[in-house]
């Protein structure tokens, strides 16, 4: 789980989140004006719910004003 806190005087108007193509990731995103929340999920089929992965994983957050 990634979070990050915006500054109060730059609001962010859109965050982009770059995984490996190769991780078999999905991003899950929340969040408000000032703050977001990250988690990576596997996905395991239609018939079970996805996971959070326990595993560090590399990726770009490009956060646009």
């Amino acid at each position: 789980m990634y979070h990050i806190t915006f500054e109060r005087d730059t609001p962010i108007q859109l965050v982009r989140i770059a995984l490996p193509a190769a991780s078999g990731l999905y991003p899950e995103t929340s969040g408000s004006h000032y703050r977001c929340s990250v988690r990576l999920l596997a996905w395991n089929g239609l018939n079970q719910r996805p996971q959070q992965t326990p595993d560090d994983v590399p990726f770009t957050l490009t956060c646009c004003t």
